[in-house]
């Protein structure tokens, strides 16, 4: 209304209007199904709960279905769930992947489809004091739960110390320099998210 607020007067907000409207930059890849966006302004987690929430109404599951959110996760990760001296577990959670990513996501999707199946949950567990050695299809697996899903371990290290590592605490960010006088926060969102789909989907 541009008016000032009597005192003790109840502000009447239509549930269409929002207070404190904030705008943030993001780019969009149809072609490999990925958003990136400044992770400076709000959370890899604020983003995907936003999405979940806007794909969760009613409209949008009728017309597309289930729409699925992950937030990507860095290959470090991985690299230290391998790195374990001892692997006495690992969980997998995969969901659908999308159609145009890369082979591995491709053979997933292929078999889950087959099957008739929407997504996989699956643990491999060690002998008492014995270790898992993924093999090359564990490991596609764990390369496609890193993307659509989760992967966690559970090891030890050599003086037997307990770790667990989840994907799930561990987004990929990248930092970025830029000179705004030179380029905007779009031409960097689109830039750095070109290099990291590359990155990301092997195209």
């Amino acid at each position: 209304t541009r008016r000032a607020q009597s005192p003790g007067e109840t502000p009447i907000i239509p549930p269409e209007l929002k207070p404190h409207l904030r705008k943030d930059a993001f780019v969009f890849f149809p072609q490999g199904h990925r958003l990136f966006f400044d992770a400076t302004r709000f959370s890899p987690i604020s983003a995907a709960k936003l999405l979940r929430d806007i794909f969760s109404n009613t409209a949008i599951q009728k017309q597309f279905g289930e729409v699925d959110v992950h937030v990507e996760t860095s290959s470090e990760a991985i690299e230290r769930i391998m790195a374990m001296h001892r692997l006495a577990s690992i969980e997998l959670f995969i969901s659908m992947p999308n159609p145009d990513d890369n082979e591995d996501e491709q053979r997933v999707m292929d078999r889950l489809g087959g099957i008739g199946a929407h997504k996989v949950d699956e643990k491999y567990t060690a002998r008492r004091g014995g270790s898992i050695t993924p093999d090359e299809e564990l490991d596609t697996r764990m390369k496609v739960a890193r993307s659509n899903g989760y992967v966690k371990a559970v090891g030890y290290s050599e003086d037997e110390t307990r770790a667990e590592i989840c994907t799930k605490k561990h987004p990929l960010r990248s930092t970025i320099y830029y000179q705004p006088d030179d380029e905007s926060v779009m031409d960097v969102l689109v830039r750095e998210g070109r290099r990291l789909l590359r990155q990301i989907t092997g195209k």
